[in-house]
């Protein structure tokens, strides 16, 4: 009887680049609706709760792209070279 090994860890290209989109678009909504907040709430300017905004939306959009990413075990120097949310 032949075995047929499967690579069940591996996962399509298609899903990987679809769940990074979604989880930076996500990251990208909250960063910019806490910076908002902060903004607002520690009464910023408008120029200084925007510029806040921006950075927050950068950084959590990159970082919730990286999660799935690192989940398929690849390094992150790859998820880097992808310049996700640009």
């Amino acid at each position: 009887m032949e075995r047929i090994h499967h690579d069940t860890h591996k996962e399509n290209a298609n899903l990987v680049a679809l769940k990074a989109t979604v989880h930076c678009l996500s990251g990208c909504s909250i960063g910019e609706g806490m910076g908002m907040m902060f903004g607002a709430g520690l009464d910023f300017s408008n120029s200084t709760t925007i510029a806040l905004g921006i950075v927050l939306a950068f950084v959590f959009g990159f970082l919730l792209t990286m999660l799935p990413l690192g989940s398929r075990r690849s390094p992150y120097g790859e998820g880097i070279k992808a310049r996700p949310c640009l």
